[in-house]
Protein backbone atom coordinates (compact mmCIF):
# COMPACT_ATOMS: atom_id res chain seq x y z
CA UNK A 1 0.00 0.00 0.00
CA UNK A 2 1.39 2.99 -1.01
CA UNK A 3 1.16 6.42 1.19
CA UNK A 4 -1.21 7.82 -0.69
CA UNK A 5 -3.80 4.87 -0.73
CA UNK A 6 -2.81 4.92 3.48
CA UNK A 7 -3.51 8.74 3.84
CA UNK A 8 -6.78 7.69 1.96
CA UNK A 9 -7.61 5.11 4.23
CA UNK A 10 -6.62 7.29 7.33
CA UNK A 11 -8.80 10.16 6.84
CA UNK A 12 -11.97 7.95 5.71
CA UNK A 13 -10.80 6.67 9.13
CA UNK A 14 -11.14 9.89 10.99
CA UNK A 15 -14.46 10.84 9.35
CA UNK A 16 -16.28 7.77 10.69
CA UNK A 17 -14.19 8.12 14.07
CA UNK A 18 -13.04 4.89 13.63
CA UNK A 19 -9.95 5.26 15.90
CA UNK A 20 -9.32 1.40 16.25
CA UNK A 21 -8.91 1.60 12.30
CA UNK A 22 -6.47 4.76 12.15
CA UNK A 23 -5.04 3.62 14.98
CA UNK A 24 -4.25 0.00 13.00
CA UNK A 25 -3.51 2.00 9.77
CA UNK A 26 -0.63 4.06 12.48
CA UNK A 27 0.80 0.42 13.02
CA UNK A 28 1.68 -0.85 9.71
CA UNK A 29 4.80 -0.84 8.89
CA UNK A 30 4.62 0.35 5.33
CA UNK A 31 2.61 3.46 6.97
CA UNK A 32 5.70 4.58 9.12
CA UNK A 33 7.67 4.10 5.87
CA UNK A 34 5.56 6.23 4.22
CA UNK A 35 5.98 9.09 6.46
CA UNK A 36 9.47 8.77 6.14
CA UNK A 37 8.99 9.59 2.22
CA UNK A 38 7.18 12.28 2.79
CA UNK A 39 9.59 14.94 1.06
CA UNK A 40 9.70 12.71 -2.17
CA UNK A 41 5.71 13.39 -2.74
CA UNK A 42 4.49 15.61 -4.99
CA UNK A 43 1.81 18.63 -4.94
CA UNK A 44 -1.43 17.06 -5.80
CA UNK A 45 -1.49 15.25 -2.29
CA UNK A 46 -5.59 16.46 -0.51
CA UNK A 47 -5.39 17.74 2.67
CA UNK A 48 -6.27 14.00 4.34
CA UNK A 49 -1.97 13.83 4.04
CA UNK A 50 -1.85 16.73 6.92
CA UNK A 51 -4.44 14.72 8.86
CA UNK A 52 -2.66 12.04 9.06
CA UNK A 53 0.41 14.04 10.41
CA UNK A 54 -1.18 15.78 13.06
CA UNK A 55 -2.86 12.17 14.02
CA UNK A 56 0.57 10.60 14.08
CA UNK A 57 1.99 13.37 16.41
CA UNK A 58 -1.04 13.05 18.68
CA UNK A 59 0.17 9.16 18.60
CA UNK A 60 3.75 8.95 19.32
CA UNK A 61 4.65 12.29 19.93
CA UNK A 62 9.04 12.67 19.05
CA UNK A 63 10.58 15.56 17.87
CA UNK A 64 10.90 14.19 14.70
CA UNK A 65 7.35 13.92 13.88
CA UNK A 66 6.71 17.23 14.84
CA UNK A 67 9.57 18.53 13.15
CA UNK A 68 8.09 16.12 9.38
CA UNK A 69 4.68 17.77 10.10
CA UNK A 70 5.97 21.34 10.24
CA UNK A 71 8.17 20.37 7.00
CA UNK A 72 5.63 19.50 5.19
CA UNK A 73 3.22 21.94 6.16
CA UNK A 74 5.78 24.59 5.12
CA UNK A 75 6.49 23.26 1.55
CA UNK A 76 3.04 22.01 0.86
CA UNK A 77 0.89 24.88 2.25
CA UNK A 78 2.96 27.47 1.07
CA UNK A 79 1.65 30.88 1.38
CA UNK A 80 -1.80 29.22 2.90
CA UNK A 81 -2.57 31.32 5.73
CA UNK A 82 -2.32 30.06 9.22
CA UNK A 83 0.26 27.64 7.76
CA UNK A 84 3.45 28.93 8.91
CA UNK A 85 1.76 29.16 12.03
CA UNK A 86 0.79 25.98 12.40
CA UNK A 87 4.27 24.99 11.95
CA UNK A 88 5.99 27.05 13.76
CA UNK A 89 3.86 25.82 16.87
CA UNK A 90 5.03 22.17 15.59
CA UNK A 91 8.66 23.30 15.65
CA UNK A 92 7.99 25.28 19.37
CA UNK A 93 6.77 21.32 20.21
CA UNK A 94 9.54 19.49 18.89
CA UNK A 95 12.05 21.87 21.20
CA UNK A 96 9.99 21.20 23.83
CA UNK A 97 10.60 17.88 23.56
CA UNK A 98 14.32 17.88 23.03
CA UNK A 99 15.41 21.83 24.43
CA UNK A 100 19.10 20.85 23.12
CA UNK A 101 18.14 20.44 19.24
CA UNK A 102 19.74 23.53 17.95
CA UNK A 103 19.18 22.99 14.65
CA UNK A 104 15.69 23.51 14.81
CA UNK A 105 15.72 26.21 17.84
CA UNK A 106 17.65 28.25 15.14
CA UNK A 107 15.13 27.28 12.43
CA UNK A 108 12.07 28.41 14.19
CA UNK A 109 13.51 31.72 14.81
CA UNK A 110 14.03 32.21 11.19
CA UNK A 111 10.44 32.10 11.12
CA UNK A 112 10.05 35.31 12.24
CA UNK A 113 9.57 37.48 9.30
CA UNK A 114 7.56 34.70 7.91
CA UNK A 115 4.07 35.68 6.13
CA UNK A 116 2.01 34.83 8.95
CA UNK A 117 4.11 34.46 11.74
CA UNK A 118 1.99 35.38 14.19
CA UNK A 119 4.00 34.33 17.63
CA UNK A 120 4.54 36.81 19.65
CA UNK A 121 7.65 38.32 20.86
CA UNK A 122 6.54 37.29 24.63
CA UNK A 123 5.99 33.51 23.05
CA UNK A 124 10.04 33.59 22.09
CA UNK A 125 11.87 35.25 24.53
CA UNK A 126 12.05 32.05 26.36
CA UNK A 127 12.96 30.39 23.19
CA UNK A 128 15.50 32.64 22.72
CA UNK A 129 17.71 32.26 25.64
CA UNK A 130 17.37 28.36 25.40
CA UNK A 131 19.24 28.98 22.64
CA UNK A 132 21.67 31.82 23.73
CA UNK A 133 22.51 29.16 26.39
CA UNK A 134 23.08 26.51 23.47
CA UNK A 135 25.34 28.36 21.07
CA UNK A 136 26.25 32.06 22.13
CA UNK A 137 28.25 32.43 19.17
CA UNK A 138 26.33 31.78 16.37
CA UNK A 139 25.23 34.52 14.12
CA UNK A 140 21.65 33.38 13.19
CA UNK A 141 21.44 33.27 16.90
CA UNK A 142 22.47 36.34 17.94
CA UNK A 143 20.48 37.66 14.93
CA UNK A 144 16.93 36.18 15.95
CA UNK A 145 17.78 37.36 19.69
CA UNK A 146 18.13 40.55 18.80
CA UNK A 147 14.73 40.57 16.81
CA UNK A 148 12.84 39.25 19.94
CA UNK A 149 14.82 41.85 22.25
CA UNK A 150 14.30 45.02 19.50
CA UNK A 151 10.28 43.89 19.55
CA UNK A 152 9.59 43.65 23.36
Amino acid sequence: MNFYQITQLFAKALEDEDFEAAAQLLRRKDASYAVKILGSVDNSLEPSVHLFLEYWCRVENTPLQHIVTATYLLIYYNYKLGAYTLAYWHLMWAIDLDPTDIGTLTWLFKMYHWPDGYVSNKTLAPYAWKLLKTNPTDEDVLEAIHHVIDNQ
